[in-house]
């Protein structure tokens, strides 16, 4: 688990800051001291299965009709250019209590830290999903939601 300094500002001056090693400086030295992050240590992960595609906004509806005990929070979507209230799009806005309702609900739960960690790396332990170089494309469709 977690990530080496040197991989932190190689992913921040190339994906986040577009080539600004200052600003990634900084934000690696915020970082180190309000987290543990660059403490890479060795972990093992028990067997899970996760969800391959994010929940949509038509399957998360069902978790907000009421029921016999809490049922999710209505999730407002405000008009913006980026987000959408497509049923087939993923819902967003959605805080942990609800996420956790909504795992439940589905039986199922949400992953653990270690488990959510290991599927951004896979067993190799990658930077990013799909190996060590980033490719624009790959992300292309995440920036495109980013509220």
């Amino acid at each position: 688990m977690g990530i080496s300094r040197d991989d932190f500002l190689n992913v921040c001056i190339t994906v986040l800051k577009a080539g600004d090693t200052k600003s990634c400086a900084n934000l690696a030295d915020t970082t180190q001291n309000e987290t543990d992050i660059f403490q890479v240590h060795p972990v093992e992960v028990s067997a899970f299965w996760m969800d391959k595609y994010e929940v949509t906004i038509e399957q998360y509806a069902i978790c907000m009709q009421p029921g016999p005990s809490r049922y999710c929070q209505k999730i407002t979507i405000a008009p913006g250019p980026k987000l959408s209230d497509d049923p087939k799009k993923p819902q967003v806005g959605v805080d942990w209590y609800d996420a956790m309702y909504f795992c439940n609900m589905r039986g199922g739960r949400l992953p653990t830290e270690v488990e959510w960690e290991y599927s951004a790396k896979g067993a190799n332990n990658n930077i990013f999903p799909w190996g060590n170089t980033f490719i624009e494309t790959n992300v292309a469709h995440l920036m495109e939601r980013t509220p």
